[in-house]
């Protein structure tokens, strides 16, 4: 039986606070989900581990649409988001993104932490990514890079309720 959905009290500010990713190719194992929710931290291979994924403030959000596909129901999780300006370096690393599948660890403006990616029967399963830089045509314009991570899942992002897991954890 479906019980009462409860309405939060407290805040509930808009928006992500943080983004962290691991190429799938540098994690040992996602620990399986409780009732949709990650107790224990994610296992790296011995070079992998969490790296930053810088932002702009305001502009990140994540989204999870429950659509009917040929394989039946899914989740398509989608993190859309906004980085100024344009560099060589920047360029490089998206380039590396282009071509791997990571998983995220992401952070909302409420301090609510979710994992997006799974492992199922000893395969992890990541987003892809997508970018486009876009340089205005106006002085005033805000040049630079939207970005999104996208997967479909037949599962919702699972919390991460991890102790220290901020990065590196």
């Amino acid at each position: 039986m479906i019980g009462n959905i409860f309405k939060k009290t407290g805040d509930n500010l808009g928006g992500l606070k943080t983004i962290e990713f691991c190429e799938i190719d540098f994690v040992n194992s996602i620990p399986d989900p409780v009732n949709g929710q990650i107790n224990s931290a994610v296992s790296f291979k011995a070079t992998g581990g969490w790296c930053e994924f810088y932002a702009t403030f305001e502009t990140v959000n994540l989204s999870q649409k429950n659509t009917s596909g040929s394989q039946g129901d899914v989740f398509e999780i989608i993190i859309n988001g906004f980085i100024p300006n344009q560099s060589l370096v920047m360029d490089n690393q998206f380039a590396k993104l282009d071509n791997s599948k990571v998983i995220l660890k992401v952070t909302d403006n409420n301090g609510h932490i979710l994992l997006v990616g799974r492992m199922e029967k000893n395969e992890i399963y990541g987003t892809s990514f997508s970018c486009e830089y876009n340089s205005q045509s106006k002085v005033s314009g805000l040049k630079g890079t939207s970005f999104q991570f996208r997967m479909l899942s037949p599962v919702r992002a699972y919390y991460y309720n991890v102790q220290g897991s901020g990065s590196g954890s």
